[in-house]
């Protein structure tokens, strides 16, 4: 298991978090006890203790990181009216980089890396271009 099938599998609970906002304890549960056995592929992964405290933690800062993400972005635009999956990739990538869970630049080539498997054609291009303003 990489970092890279973790941060797939995370972000796959921040968008579960941003689009139904349920707990994200439940929702880790629910992914890891239904999501992954079923689905299990090269994308979804059993979370590890450190992924786990991550996406609590993220959650718990909810508004900071939010707050960076919208100081990034063009004027004009806010977080909420980002696509769901813009938003889970950006809020994991902005979580781990506020709590110095990985190096920055890991963190911002991973992100773009995924982007460019879930995201619109060349949506990691906007993507890039919001965390290179960090």
């Amino acid at each position: 298991m990489t970092r890279r099938n973790k941060r797939i599998s995370a972000i796959m609970c921040f968008f579960q978090y941003f689009s139904y906002k349920q707990d994200m304890e439940m929702i880790i549960e629910t992914f890891e006890k239904d999501i992954v056995p079923e689905n299990y592929s090269e994308y979804f992964v059993l979370f590890k203790d450190d992924f786990k405290e991550l996406l609590i933690a993220a959650v718990a800062q909810e508004q900071l990181i939010i707050n960076t993400i919208n100081n990034l972005i063009p004027q004009g635009w806010t977080f909420d009216r980002l696509p769901l999956i813009d938003r889970a990739i950006l809020f994991m990538a902005i979580s781990e980089i506020t709590l110095e869970f990985d190096d920055k630049a890991i963190i911002i080539n991973e992100a773009i890396e995924i982007s460019k498997l879930f995201c619109e054609e060349d949506q990691y291009k906007y993507i890039n271009g919001i965390l290179d303003r960090l």
